[in-house]
């Protein structure tokens, strides 16, 4: 694109439009050196005044990705020819609000911060504060300022003033507490031994900082108390603050009249602060002792860094802001950062005081419950799945909201109940396995149908659904439910895997096309509307010029985009019928193909598909202090790596004032993976099935259509063209984890995507070294081992796909019965992953393959006859396997799937429930059509390569 405009611009010098056109798209390639050269052009010709700003915005851009100092330098002599407006300031006079002059000073301190010249900056932020609107914004960025200069008490001292006027503001508090332990430990810091497997080491006691020496912690009633018994540590000072806070809002109670006071920030502050001592702890013992020290699991080592009262003392304050807060619906979301570190009996002593607490009130009562219920899952021990649980959560009285009259199914228990009982029976599910009528997920999908029907707001009901059919192995349902979450704009990026996910496993082309489709089409949208965003913000708010560039740029590497682009490119390929259709096909995607193959694995990131939208369903990881960090946004910015399916807690914005100036913080050292308390639960294994579609998988399936275009070509194969391609696929299959071995032995009960993958590398080897041998580069020996190899193993696979396990062979009743998505799935992977390249090549190979001259045991043309009956191998095993196939498919379509399954749960739990029942009864019903419906998909798919495979005619070697 860049290309284009400097070519029009270079044709037509006077063109206003070409140029702009030409900065914006240098920036989205992020080459920001050829932007600022484009922009001082610019500037020189038309000497206005935004012209200079962005050639500073550019050079300011260079330096954040090269980290070139010079460049800085560059752009503080270029702001002398901008400066700012200083009439006003400084008189007590109402100072006008100035977009423009706001985005100067921004600039200006922008490059000063980036300089270094933090004292400077500091002074032109104090000169020009009246510029700036809100308070806040510029304690906020002051405070940023100080931090970097090293000036951590002052920091702190502003972050406590912060505090004191916003002090039911829960991030401002986090941030205070931060600055705090930033601060350095002061040398009168007590210190105690703590074990290690090699012996004691002596380490500073953290957790020893927030008690008082000597004696118990006064009473502050006023701020005059708290700067009387300050002390040199920020720490311990931050705990009088938050302790007078306390105390004034529990005698105005404040933290009675409203659920996100004062009390409430207070109460939480005084657990982050136990928590991070526990965190400067944990660190302390690493470095002391080596990481080894500190592991996951039950009795956590972290723990001999810190003295058992301080531990118990946690414990109780999580039971006193549980007591207090159950009855409040953010009670269990402000807790989960720290009841992530109980273990054992800890965990069960805080349920245990939820248990027996007396609420009084029976609206306060039934919101303590669901705390309760959503705690009891969180803290819960082993697979999940008891049936005596589903039970009791649907048995739970729905108690009508204030103001409510009771509208609705009374049978139904509230929604927080109904969906821990739906992911509970999905865990039962998978403890009973996958085989059979799968009762406990239909009931799952009956009660989530109903949830949905009672609770329209409550999206998590959708997405269930959506992964529940899934799981089902039913792409046609889980559409249409996945319709119903009506994604609009960026949500195409975060959530489109839910769908795409279960169809690229699931199977059926059209609607892998259809899904694709639309997430081609965001992605076209998100390029347009970025080149007007990244064009506005140059143009009125030059701050967030960074923002838009590496939002777009995140974007554009998205993952999931990537596999769009190859699915649908085996769609096309898999569903042509004829040679030339298969042409057409490949010259339709070939562009974009080539653009993928030639981007490395660490182009493509996975951070951008969100799999924590069930978060207050799952259980929470059992973590070091430490480790919680790992459940953080901040922790995924790290590495651009598949996010996890719990997150613990809000990583701290980049964004320095509410004009979203982006001054980027230090991330410091990527925090160790926590311990899980227990294997994921069933909902988690569903929510991350996709995630193993990794960017070297991405490479290779990119890499190997480049060379199934590059040798099918109606004007002939492309040698040159042909060994790239396969030098990159190979390459990309060791990193995915492709075995490349020929003789590599395949275990066909584990036989995935992987395993498709390397036959379909061994086509495609195959073809190169067909074309080496016909230019006399390589023996057909290599030829003929490949072909082989293929021709051995469909047909095993094929037995497997069926369950040919009995003494007869006969394919088994069981094979894509209902519920059973492992024989599906299989067939999908194998007619979509391999014979999709194995199919075009071994088509090509019949008339590119020599034919052998005079008889076939002339003397030198041994090898090259093997490799002709190798090819006729491959071809006769893959039509014997789609003629298996076929009747099998067929005869499961007339196989119905039992509708009364599971009807025991719903009778027990609805005695009263007629109409319950009944709509168990049309899901199960709707569930087998659904099935039937998939089962015909897969066997038009089996069709398109049978009859592929004729329309070439037959193959004599």
């Amino acid at each position: 694109l860049s290309q284009m405009y400097e070519a029009a611009w270079a044709k037509d010098p006077d063109n206003e439009a070409s140029p702009p056109c030409l900065f914006f798209a240098l920036l989205r390639q992020e080459d920001f050196a050829r932007a600022q050269q484009v922009a001082t052009k610019l500037f020189s010709k038309h000497k206005k005044q935004k012209l200079l700003h962005w050639v500073v915005v550019a050079m300011l851009l260079q330096s954040r990705a090269s980290g070139d100092p010079k460049v800085l330098g560059l752009a503080s002599m270029m702001l002398t020819k901008a400066p700012i407006n200083f009439e006003g300031l400084g008189q007590g006079e109402q100072v006008q609000f100035n977009r423009s002059r706001i985005s100067l000073l921004l600039l200006h301190l922008d490059t000063l911060r980036m300089q270094g010249k933090v004292p400077e900056a500091l002074e032109l932020l104090e000169k020009c504060k009246e510029v700036i609107k809100l308070p806040t914004d510029v304690v906020e960025m002051k405070t940023r300022l100080l931090v970097q200069a090293g000036k951590h008490t002052e920091a702190v001292a502003e972050a406590k003033a912060r505090t004191l006027k916003s002090p039911s503001d829960w991030g401002v508090a986090k941030d205070y507490i931060r600055l705090a332990f930033e601060c350095p430990v002061p040398e009168a810091a007590l210190r105690r031994k703590a074990p290690t497997p090699s012996g004691e080491v002596d380490i500073v006691d953290h957790a020893a900082r927030l008690r008082l020496a000597g004696g118990a912690l006064p009473s502050i009633p006023t701020l005059d108390d708290v700067e009387k018994n300050a002390t040199e540590d920020e720490v311990f000072n931050a705990k009088l603050v938050f302790r007078h806070l306390l105390a004034q809002a529990d005698t105005d109670g404040d933290s009675k009249a409203s659920p996100a006071g004062v009390g409430r920030v207070a109460r939480l502050a005084r657990l982050e602060l136990r928590r991070l001592a526990f965190c400067a702890a944990e660190a302390a013992l690493a470095q002391a002792a080596g990481a080894a020290a500190v592991a996951g699991g039950e009795g956590l080592a972290w723990t001999a860094a810190v003295g058992g009262e301080d531990v118990a003392a946690y414990v109780a304050d999580v039971k006193e802001f549980l007591l207090r807060f159950s009855s409040k619906p953010h009670c269990f979301f402000d807790l989960k950062p720290f009841v992530s570190l109980l273990s054992g009996a800890d965990a069960e002593s805080v349920l245990e005081a939820l248990k027996g607490a007396s609420h009084g009130d029976a609206r306060k009562a039934a919101e303590a419950s669901k705390t309760e219920a959503r705690l009891q899952r969180a803290l819960r021990k082993g697979a999940g799945g008891s049936m005596e649980e589903v039970k009791r959560l649907l048995s739970t009285p729905t108690v009508p909201a204030e103001g409510d009259d009771g509208a609705g199914d009374p049978a139904l228990p509230p929604e927080e109940f109904l969906l821990l009982a739906v992911v509970e029976l999905v865990d039962a599910d998978r403890a009973a396995g996958a085989m059979g009528g799968r009762e406990h997920l239909m009931d799952a999908l009956a009660l989530a149908e109903l949830g949905v029907s009672r609770y329209p707001q409550a999206f998590h009901f959708n997405v269930l659904l959506v992964l529940i059919n899934s799981a089902l192995g039913l792409p046609s349902a889980m559409l249409k439910w996945y319709y119903t979450l009506e994604i609009k704009n960026i949500q195409f990026e975060s959530l489109s895997y839910l769908a795409f996910d279960a169809l690229c496993l699931a199977g059926c082309h059209e609607q892998i096309r259809e899904v694709g489709r639309s997430i081609h089409g965001f992605h076209e949208d998100m390029d347009k509307d970025g080149e007007e965003a990244v064009s506005m913000a140059f143009n009125s708010c030059l701050q967030r010029a960074p923002e838009y560039l590496e939002s777009l740029q995140l974007v554009s590497r998205s993952l999931l985009w990537g596999r769009a682009v190859v699915e649908e490119s085996f769609c096309e390929i898999g569903q042509a019928p004829t040679w030339e259709a298969l042409l057409e096909g490949l010259s339709r995607q070939s562009t974009l193909v080539a653009a993928l193959k030639a981007r490395g694995d660490d182009y493509w990131l996975q951070r951008n598909q969100d799999r924590c939208l069930l978060n207050g369903l799952n259980p929470l990881p059992l973590c070091t202090p430490l480790g919680t960090d790992a459940y953080s946004s901040q922790a995924w910015r790290r590495n651009g790596g598949p996010l996890p399916t719990a997150s613990l807690q809000a990583a701290r914005t980049d964004a320095a004032c509410s004009a979203c100036a982006i001054w980027p913080q230090p991330l410091g050292e990527a925090p160790s993976a926590a311990s899980s308390r227990q294997e994921p639960s069933a909902v988690e294994q569903m929510l991350v099935r996709g995630r193993e579609y990794s960017p070297a998988q991405l490479t290779l399936s990119g890499a190997m259509l480049s060379l199934l275009s590059a040798v099918v070509r109606p004007e002939g194969a492309n040698a040159e063209q042909v060994a790239e391609a396969l030098t990159s696929a190979r390459g990309a299959a060791q990193r995915a984890g492709v075995r490349t071995e020929v003789a590599a032995a395949t275990d066909v009960a584990s036989w995935g995507r992987a395993s498709a993958l390397r036959l379909a590398l061994l086509a495609c080897e195959a073809a190169g070294e067909t074309l080496r041998c016909i230019a006399g580069q390589e023996c057909w020996e290599r030829v003929e081992e490949r072909l082989a190899a293929i021709a051995g193993e469909v047909p095993a696979v094929v037995a497997r796909i069926l369950n040919k396990d009995r003494a007869d062979g006969a394919p088994s009743a069981t094979a894509f019965a209902f519920g059973c998505r492992a024989g599906t799935e299989m067939l999908w992977t194998l007619l979509h992953s391999c014979l999709t390249v194995v199919l075009p090549v071994a088509l090509w190979l019949c008339t590119s393959l020599p034919k052998v001259g005079g008889k076939k045991g002339k003397e030198g043309s041994e090898a090259l006859h093997a490799s002709r009956v190798s090819l006729r191998n491959v071809l006769a095993a893959v039509q014997t396997a789609l003629a298996d196939l076929q009747p099998e498919l067929v005869s499961a379509q007339k196989a119905a799937a039992p509708s009364d399954v599971g009807s025991g749960l719903i009778a027990e739990a609805f005695p009263n429930g007629g109409a319950v029942a009944a709509h168990r009864a049309e899901v199960a019903k709707a569930a087998a059509e659904a099935h039937r419906r998939h089962l015909e998909k897969l066997q038009e798919a089996v069709a398109c390569r049978a009859a592929l495979i004729k329309s070439r005619g037959t193959f004599k070697p």
